[in-house]
């Protein structure tokens, strides 16, 4: 977590936030630095690693902050080190890092194959822990487009409560409709109660369930960032499968330079370059009505663009040209 040397103090952020989420640990891991700053100038670099998972911008600037406030160092002297590329801040260094977390991930799904059902469906979600996107997509596909949608919540009571707190008002319809839905808790796609499709361990379930529907519907675990690209995403660059992603505005003129295709103007994608989280996912969920009401010959025709656009980015992750998402 924290490791001292002759030149430099390296403080490991990827210990102590796990998940997406700060737990208790980080009250435990502020007293260990009360105690190493508080009482001496420090006249070594102090080094903030987050080169896995860990995303900054949001919500977890405020502890980065917290942090560098602590230290009172000049920003030359404190390096941040990070795979958030959009992340910005004047009072410290920042070293951008290439994301260790889904280094291998390309080659664990590469040599995954697939083929789609001839009753497949329009639309797929492989939704684990809730976040209010989730919960909102999933509501939204399940109530709408029951018949079109292959979709999984892996949620316990608890946690879904948790990720509405405060919210509660917004959220009246999503909660009586998960009161009356069957949510698996302990299912095979899911590793413990919380409800996660849990990578890679499980990845060899995922062929079989992308051929019951077309177009996967994605909410990136950290959706205010740019970078920071999880299996969510990769597995459907890597596989050919085309889909709708809810992530950081301007996460498709992102994606487009670092070499990948998307699927405009087939899709929609003036969703995903709304200010808000909030627009994004009501915009999102219009395209979905838009795309739901094809014809059959519109619908054959829409896939078929959108199939050639998917196979592409297969072949470009084949080749390699993929710098800077994984």
């Amino acid at each position: 977590m924290i490791r001292e040397t002759d030149n430099k103090i390296e403080i490991n952020l990827d210990e102590i936030i796990k998940n997406y989420y700060v737990n208790s640990n980080f009250e435990y891991f502020f007293c260990i630095l009360l105690s190493i700053f508080s009482d001496k100038k420090v006249n070594k670099e102090v080094h903030l690693v987050a080169n896995n998972e860990t995303p900054i911008n949001w919500p977890f600037g405020t502890v980065v902050n917290t942090i560098i406030d602590l230290i009172d160092l000049p920003a030359n002297q404190i390096i941040l080190h990070t795979v958030d590329k959009g992340y910005k801040n004047d009072k410290c260094t920042v070293i951008y890092a290439t994301h260790t977390g889904c280094s291998s991930m390309p080659d664990i799904c590469k040599n995954l194959e697939w083929k789609i059902n001839d009753d497949a469906v329009l639309f797929g979600a492989l939704f684990g822990r809730p976040s209010f996107p989730r919960i909102s997509l999933a509501y939204h596909l399940e109530t709408y487009y029951s018949s079109q949608s292959v979709v999984t919540l892996l949620s316990s009571k608890q946690h879904f409560e948790h990720n509405i707190l405060g919210l509660e008002e917004y959220f009246e319809n999503e909660i009586k409709w998960f009161e009356k839905r069957k949510n698996l808790s302990q299912a095979s796609t899911a590793e413990n109660h919380l409800g996660t499709l849990n990578f890679p361990e499980n990845i060899i379930q995922w062929p079989a369930i992308w051929g019951k529907y077309h177009i996967e519907i994605i909410v990136e675990t950290n959706y205010f960032g740019l970078s920071d690209f999880t299996e969510k995403t990769v597995k459907c660059l890597v596989t050919g499968k085309p889909f709708i992603l809810i992530k950081a505005n301007g996460s498709f003129d992102y994606l487009r330079e670092c070499g990948f295709k998307t699927f405009a103007p087939y899709i929609n994608e003036e969703y995903a370059n709304k200010s808000t989280i909030w627009e994004r996912v009501q915009s999102a969920k219009k395209e979905i009505d838009r795309i739901a009401t094809f014809s059959e010959k519109e619908k054959l025709d829409f896939l078929t663009q959108i199939y050639q656009i998917a196979n592409e980015n297969k072949e470009i992750c084949q080749k390699g040209l993929h710098s800077g998402v994984f």
